[in-house]
């Protein structure tokens, strides 16, 4: 890669502004502190300062980068005495050359050359024989450094109003929706006790009944054949497939084939309600995750990590159903479920004996239609608020880009 330099910067190749240390070595991140304490170092690992070791293996400002994983290329700043471990690699500067400026230089994730695909690593030689643009004065590089850390100071703090921003808009999603499928639209109506510890009181006309005497359940997903095997492969839904939120993802749903017989038993319907089962990880809890079958999604089928609900809609909306299995109080309660258990799982006996509040299905239906007008618009504003966030990521990117390569001059700007 040749760096593209503004007028007053020089290119030079990565590797004659460090000098290469040697990284973690047989120190393992496992093995090290967990906590600081008297007498302890601060230890760097790809996921940078998380560690504490007996002994410093540096006493020099420097620069880690993350070598291997999901982070490689991130990198961090270290000064004082540390130390590095396994996977990662240290850069300290060489003489005439400001640490700060080369961390924004190197922090640029999208500056190394990377190998691997389910492990990426680094390619720390090759990528170090890049250019870079580098102001003549440490003064200049200094300054430079210091403008960045002040700008990207600014964005980062708004960045995160905005994003505490969308959490209380998603709080108050949240609450909006378990209270109307547990309290209802009236804040008059009276009201009893529903007998139900998790449930408080209710609405005096409404039911407590148990989901599955309203319900059917579906555990027969499929998962078929490679679709090189027919001419018209199906999608089928996985976990990955169903997001929170209670989309239904299809864009990287898998093609698969299955017989007549297959379809006909797995093929999802509107109104009917997809719940993952299982989430297939000891890290990722997402069962208990459900989607709502709607009017003009393409038709796909369900596999074996799924479960299809089916409400009885004689007495039963689709829409309130599907509100109350995504509402706050059902999250917890699937949360206790499934925190017993090795791996994740529903367990699907229990999640059919769910005590469910019932109105009538006019009420059901006044409910759900309250719903959808708010949840969009409290959608629609989240959508305005993250794309701005996406807008200030994208903005600090390009300011950090054009101030290290010069095409902006910091040298007036108050230091």
């Amino acid at each position: 890669m040749n760096a593209d330099c503004a007028a007053g910067l020089r290119p030079l190749r990565a590797k004659w502004t460090v000098t290469p240390g040697r990284g973690g070595g047989s120190l393992i991140k496992g093995e090290m502190h967990s906590e600081p304490s008297d007498g302890l170092y601060p230890g760097f690992s790809a996921s940078g300062q998380d560690v504490w070791v007996d002994e410093a293996q540096y006493d020099v400002a420097g620069i880690v980068v993350s070598a291997v994983g999901a982070r490689c290329g991130k990198a961090f700043r270290a000064s004082g005495k540390w130390a590095a471990v396994a996977n990662t690699h240290v850069l300290l500067p060489r003489k005439h050359f400001d640490r700060d400026f080369l961390w924004w230089v190197f922090n640029d994730e999208g500056f190394w050359l990377t190998g691997g695909s389910a492990q990426p690593y680094v390619q720390f030689e090759a990528s170090l024989d890049q250019q870079v643009c580098v102001p003549e004065s440490e003064g200049e590089q200094r300054a430079i450094a210091r403008y960045l850390d002040r700008e990207t100071a600014k964005i980062d703090a708004l960045v995160e109003k905005k994003e505490r921003l969308v959490e209380l808009l998603q709080e108050k999603r949240s609450a909006l929706i378990t209270h109307a499928v547990t309290k209802g639209l009236d804040p008059n109506v009276p009201t009893r006790d529903s007998g139900i510890e998790w449930l408080g009181q209710i609405p005096a006309h409404w039911q407590i009944v148990r989901l599955k005497h309203h319900a059917r359940f579906d555990n027969s997903g499929v998962w078929g054949d490679e679709p090189e095997v027919c001419d018209s492969p199906t999608p089928v839904a996985r976990t990955a497939d169903i997001s929170t939120g209670g989309r239904v993802n299809f864009e990287d749903m898998p093609m698969r084939c299955l017989s007549d017989a297959e379809k006909r038993a797995s093929l999802c319907r509107a109104g009917e309600i997809i719940v993952v089962k299982s989430s297939g990880s000891i890290s990722s809890v997402v069962s208990g995750k459900a989607a709502l079958v709607t009017e003009g999604m393409p038709r796909f089928s369900f596999s074996n990590f799924l479960m299809r609900v089916i409400p009885d809609r004689t007495v039963l909306d689709s829409r309130f159903a599907y509100a109350f299995l995504t509402s706050s109080v059902v999250r917890k309660r699937i949360e206790l479920m499934v925190s017993a258990t090795t791996y994740p799982n529903l367990r699907v006996g229990e999640y059919r004996a769910f005590e469910v509040p019932l109105p009538s299905l006019s009420e059901q239906r006044a409910i759900t239609e309250l719903l959808d007008r708010e949840t969009t618009r409290i959608d629609a504003l989240t959508a305005k608020v993250q794309e701005a966030i996406e807008r200030l990521k994208e903005y600090r990117t390009a300011l950090i880009s054009a101030a290290v390569t010069g095409k902006i001059d910091v040298r007036g700007v108050e230091r």
